[in-house]
């Protein structure tokens, strides 16, 4: 679910022409909906903040190597960074919103065709 989200909001920030979460969901087996819904946590996580410096790039690709570097040589798994302070904010408790505003319910599935079956009553 991390991937696909990170993937679509890299393909949002970075192309002038992307698909629709709806796309993504499809792709990445997962509800439209839920997708939506990390899609709008995700952004509050990381602040809005979708850039990153080349030194943080750099620092965190070398994390990675290292730790699966170990990994392959069987030895235990190394800490990765920690993410600096102003990323670990928490996601304020929102209900999800169509782009209407309206107030999604949360037992609807999503189903091809862009169709939302399912709900509450």
């Amino acid at each position: 679910r991390v991937i696909i989200t990170s993937v679509m909001l890299a393909a949002k920030f970075f192309d002038d022409q992307y698909f629709n979460n709806a796309y993504y969901a499809k792709v990445g087996g997962v509800p439209c909906v839920e997708l939506n819904q990390l899609e709008v946590d995700f952004l509050f996580r990381v602040n809005f903040s979708l850039r990153v410096t080349t030194d943080d790039f750099f620092r965190y690709q070398g994390e990675l190597s290292s730790h699966a570097t170990a990994q392959s040589e069987g030895l235990p798994p190394l800490p990765l960074v920690k993410a600096p302070q102003e990323m670990g904010t928490a996601c304020p408790p929102t209900a999800p919103t169509c782009s209407g505003g309206e107030r999604i319910d949360d037992t609807q599935q999503y189903r091809p065709g862009g169709a939302v079956s399912g709900g509450g009553s």
